[in-house]
């Protein structure tokens, strides 16, 4: 089987991490080989923005999204695409749409599209859609403090950045986040059957 590239993104709080493990597992139970990944990446200039984010290291803000964009190249280069290669479904909880829609809040959309063109195009594009309050809530649950971007008001700008992407890239789906996560599992399982024609996914 050729080699699939799968991207699960959305909004903080949406539930990309569940669902790309669980995808992930499931794969493999069915006997197919993957490889789950996620940026930020462990290279060397994701360490750098994780040092930023982390408040451990001062950027200019305009540096963010080229490093960003440099993070996903090196990590596209040294991972995604070697997995590809060897036949490998390769899961990744975020890629470019991320850069795109949290970048938007400080920086033209246009811009952003130019400077993530040498980043790998998808065979499949998630995006788990759930509403800025549901995102909060769980948001809530988990940590105690919330990251830059997890205020209300910038996070419904990036939902709508992220639904305005959906629409935009052929390659692309919006899919219900809301509810149990079996319940948006069926619904992602679903997609990937849809759009990639694998066969043993079923109801």
């Amino acid at each position: 089987m050729k080699g699939k590239f799968i991207v699960i993104d959305g909004l903080d709080g949406a539930g990309k991490s569940t669902q790309a493990r669980l995808l992930d597992k499931y794969l493999r139970e069915k006997g197919y080989k993957t490889f789950l990944t996620s940026e930020i990446s462990h290279g060397v200039i994701g360490g750098i923005l994780r040092a930023y984010l982390d408040g451990r290291l001062n950027l200019p803000k305009e540096a963010l999204p080229l490093l960003f964009a440099a993070d996903r190249i090196d990590h596209t280069e040294t991972k995604i695409k070697p997995a590809l290669e060897r036949g490998m479904i390769v899961i990744c909880d975020r890629y470019f749409p991320s850069n795109l829609a949290y970048q938007s809040l400080l920086f033209d959309m246009e811009w952003l599209k130019s400077i993530e063109r040498f980043a790998l195009n998808p065979d499949l594009i998630i995006i788990l859609d759930v509403s800025v309050e549901e995102a909060l809530r769980r948001l809530q649950k988990e940590r105690i403090f919330f990251s830059l971007y997890e205020k209300k008001e910038k996070f419904q700008k990036v939902r709508d950045a992220f639904i305005k992407i959906a629409k935009e890239y052929p390659n692309a789906v919006l899919v219900n986040g809301e509810g149990e996560i079996d319940e948006v599992f069926v619904r992602v399982k679903k997609v990937v059957k849809e759009k990639l024609g694998i066969p043993f996914l079923g109801k």
